[in-house]
């Protein structure tokens, strides 16, 4: 017998708490739902009974939203943490955004809790081992390298600053494109559509938006308390992430893809190694065994790691990048960077422009670097009947693999 999935709905109006469970009396032969009128008896459910969606209203008498949020985290890190608020105070916002994976905004339509909700179970099982999901639950924000954040962070402070120069410096780096793209793409913002671009958010969201954001330290605070294991450095994670998102972008370019596809196949290359990230900085020695076993043995990383984590560094990405709603198109190229044959339909799209870009940038790259990509999938480009584009592929990662700075 399967266990029930269980949902939490916290808020200390009870019409509220009425509204929703007539909005999803539908959903209760396939949910077992939860009502809580505070923070306090939320805790003590939580501590009595596993919860796999929590929904909580933001301001309340005694512990509020965050608290709960925060709380959760900490103690019950594999819940999804959705949280419904009518507060237009920005700096409320990005604090929310620590501890919860979505954010509803009041009054909220009975199908946008329904899409939420189940969006958030779908996330849960792209990894199926709850050990994983509570090692992965209590990231709220990603470790950034302190340069790009100063650079930033000296860019806002000018007067005549752009929103322009702002997502050239967000679209460098892997944490803070996927926390811009959260904050954007949040049912808070009520935009109806999916953001893939870094500029069109930082555009939508506004330097002002953007700079509570940045000032929020705890995006931050993951670098300061990790190291990552010898073999990764953040650095080096990043050097390639940029240029794998360079790449693809460039073969996106280079196959007449148009509309928003150069921007998910440019922001799917940035997040390909966040979970390398994730690993490397969340469980050092584990995933130091996984490189080197990968190094003696001649396997790739990703092949090792479900040995060790249950999970590849694709699979606890998309977990992590699903929670935070981002572009479908996105979690996809990165769940399937190393497997793009498992895709449902033929035709090119962002995941075969990072399973490309990743393969064709190991390809000169001494062995124990290799073990962190993986091999072209001839029988996928045979389907997609693509591989006499392979030469010119290969030639726009010669091309970018001799630039001297990635950033340039």
């Amino acid at each position: 017998m399967s266990t029930p999935t269980r949902i939490l709905f916290v808020d200390d109006e009870q019409n509220v708490l009425d509204g929703i469970r007539r909005m999803l009396r539908r959903q209760q032969g396939q949910w077992e739902l939860f009502f809580a009128h505070d923070g306090e008896s939320a805790i003590q459910l939580l501590n009595r009974q596993t919860i796999d969606v929590l929904v909580t209203d933001m301001k309340m008498p005694g512990i509020q939203g965050d608290e709960l949020l925060q709380y959760t985290a900490k103690h019950f890190p594999e819940t999804a943490r959705l949280v419904l608020t009518g507060q237009t105070e920005q700096s409320g916002h990005y604090a929310i955004l620590e501890y919860a994976h979505q954010c509803l905004a009041k009054p909220c339509e009975a199908e946008t809790l329904k899409k939420a909700v189940s969006e958030a179970l779908q996330s849960r099982n792209l990894i199926n081992n709850p050990r994983i999901r509570a090692a992965l639950g209590d990231i709220g924000s990603l470790p950034s390298l302190p340069r790009i954040y100063q650079e930033l962070e000296a860019a806002i402070q000018k007067h005549n600053v752009n929103s322009s120069e702002i997502a050239t410096i967000f679209a460098s780096d892997m944490a803070m494109s996927a926390k811009v793209l959260q904050l954007v793409n949040s049912s808070f913002f009520g935009l109806g559509r999916r953001v893939s671009s870094v500029n069109d958010a930082v555009m939508l969201l506004g330097i002002e938006r953007v700079r509570g954001l940045v000032l929020c330290s705890t995006v931050f605070e993951a670098l300061k308390s990790n190291t990552a294991c010898p073999s990764l450095s953040i650095e080096s994670l990043w050097q390639n992430a940029f240029t794998t998102a360079k790449l693809a972008r460039a073969i996106c370019l280079s196959e007449k893809q148009k509309d928003d596809r150069p921007d998910q196949a440019y922001i799917s290359g940035l997040m390909h190694s966040l979970g390398l990230l994730l690993f490397s900085t969340r469980m050092p020695a584990k995933m130091q065994i996984v490189i080197d076993q990968a190094t003696t043995g001649g396997n790739f990383v990703y092949e090792l790691e479900r040995q060790v984590f249950q999970a590849s560094h694709a699979e606890a990405a998309a977990y992590l990048l699903s929670l935070w709603k981002l572009p479908p198109r996105i979690i996809e190229a990165v769940l399937l960077q190393h497997k793009p044959g498992l895709i449902g339909y033929d035709g090119f799209c962002a995941a075969s422009a990072v399973h490309i870009a990743i393969a064709l940038l190991a390809e000169d790259k001494a062995p124990s670097d290799k073990v962190l990509a993986h091999e072209l999938d001839f029988d996928y480009l045979n389907r997609l009947r693509l591989t006499e584009r392979i030469s010119a592929w290969r030639a726009l990662a010669h091309d970018l693999k001799a630039e001297t700075q990635p950033g340039e």
